[in-house]
Formats: C-alpha cells, structure tokens, sequence
C-alpha cells in the first residue's frame, strides 16, 4: 500500500525522440510521429513522449492509445477549453504527466458542457480511464469550472510536482487509489480535496501519502477514502467549510481505516478531524 515505482518518480525523458507539440493561438505544430491535430484539437493515438508547449484559448488533447504507455511533458502549456475537458485518456495503459522544472502549465475547462465516454460522466479538466502518473518539479494548476479537477477512474499516482488545483467540485479523484510522494498539494474545491471512492473492489479505494506539503481548503472532506488513509509523513494545513448539517466536512476520512505514523498537521473542520 503507498508503494511507487522508480520509473514513475523519475521525471527523465527522451527529449531526441519525443514528439514536439506546440501550441499558438488557433494553430498546432507538430513535429515527430504519433500525434495529429485538427485546428487546435490534438489526438495521440501511439506510445511516445510528447513534449507540450504554447497557449490556446480553445485547445486539447485527446489520447486513445489502446494499452500503451504515453508521457506528456509539460513544458510551459497553458490550455483553456470551453467546450470540454482539456485532456480526455480514452485508452492507455498508463499516462504520466513530467512537469519540467521552471515552468508553469495551466489547464481550464469550460463551465458548460455535457460529455459522455462509454458510461462514464466525463466531468473534469483532465479526465482518464486509464492510470494517471504526475511526476517533475514544475508547477501545474488545474482550474476545474465545470466539476472536478483532476479524475481517474484508475489509479493516481503524485511522485513530484507543484499541483494547484481549483475545483467547483472535488479537487483530485483516483478511483482505485491515490498515492502521493514528495509533492506540493493545494487545492481550493467546492466539495473533497482528494478522494479515492471505489466501493466495488476489496482493497481498492485507498489514500496512501509518504510525505509532501498540503495545504487543501474544501467544502466536504478534505482527504476522503472509502478504504484506507494512510499518512507516514508530510504537512498538512486542513480546512473544511461547509455548513450543510447533511454534508460530511471532515478533515481526515477513512472508511475502513485511518493510520497514520508521521506527518504534522494544522487541521480547522466543521466536522470530525481525523475520523
């Protein structure tokens, strides 16, 4: 439980082979294989390391790459798309976002907008089937306008990174789990901060944090797992604020569970603390 694998800490790429995507204004420029674009909609369809960099008022990405690996290298991107979700992982076997030091990469998604992928509500700014995997020492802020920030309905995994997300509902979802190791976490969502809600599958559902800086401000509960919460070390600054009598606003809520054997935390709840 908790444990992450050295390839997804390792923020190292092949820059020589990776594919380059820029993006300006309404136009895409793609050099390498793997990807195409049609105006400033992109589809990867192909394993590779794709380097993203540019802006775009109306961009996006798509990855349908059956059960194949795909790493996005953010590398100064700043995305907004009103019609939809910045980044949608139809198939893959895993996607890891490597956020390149020095630089900010900012996505936002539109307020409006009604998305279905099978039978999944597709309700966040960056929203995956598959695997989600975030690693590197750059920043990334996520504005969800729509629901959530960030969703996987797989696993997520936060090995690095300066994460900042803004969420009209929940902050970060991993279905199955959510590991962190080493990041710097806010989020500001208007129900949980992060939560793991598989209730289907034994032993999945968990949170599982070995250390990292998180500073989460929420509606409802601030770490929610509907198994285990498990915290061997980090700071944690808490707050939650809804005053709905119905809402549950807890700080810390495991389900089955919650250990924890390391850490320092600041926690201000309207509900239970640790529960």
């Amino acid at each position: 439980l908790g444990n992450i694998d050295d390839d997804d800490i390792s923020s190292d790429y092949d820059d020589k082979n990776s594919t380059k995507i820029v993006f300006s204004n309404d136009v895409v420029t793609i050099k390498g294989i793997g990807a195409s674009a049609r105006a400033t909609e992109v589809r990867i369809g192909a394993q590779g390391t794709y380097v993203l960099s540019g802006d775009s008022n109306d961009g996006s990405i798509i990855i349908d790459a059956g059960k194949n690996e795909v790493k996005l290298v953010l590398n100064g991107l700043s995305l907004s798309n009103n019609d939809g979700p910045v980044i949608l992982v139809k198939n893959a076997k895993k996607v890891t976002f490597t956020l390149v030091d020095g630089t900010n990469n900012i996505l936002s998604d539109g307020a409006l907008y009604y998305l279905y992928e099978g039978n999944a509500t597709v309700d966040g700014t960056i929203f995956a089937k598959s695997e989600l995997v975030f690693n590197g020492t750059g920043s990334l802020t996520v504005n969800g306008n729509n629901a959530h920030g960030i969703v996987s309905k797989d696993g997520l995994i936060i090995a690095g990174g300066n994460i900042n997300v803004n969420s009209k509902s929940a902050g970060i979802c991993g279905k199955d789990y959510i590991k962190v190791a080493n990041a710097n976490i806010t989020i500001n969502a208007g129900t949980d901060g992060l939560r793991s809600d598989n209730i289907n599958d034994a032993g999945m559902g968990y949170i599982a944090i070995q250390g990292g800086n998180f500073d989460i401000t929420s509606a409802n509960d601030a770490i929610q797992a509907q198994d285990e919460v498990k915290i061997e070390g980090g700071s944690f600054k808490i707050k939650t604020t809804s005053t709905d009598a119905l809402a549950s606003a807890k700080g810390i809520k495991g389900v089955k569970s919650v250990k924890i054997s390391g850490g320092s935390f600041v926690v201000d709840s309207i509900d239970d603390a640790i529960h």
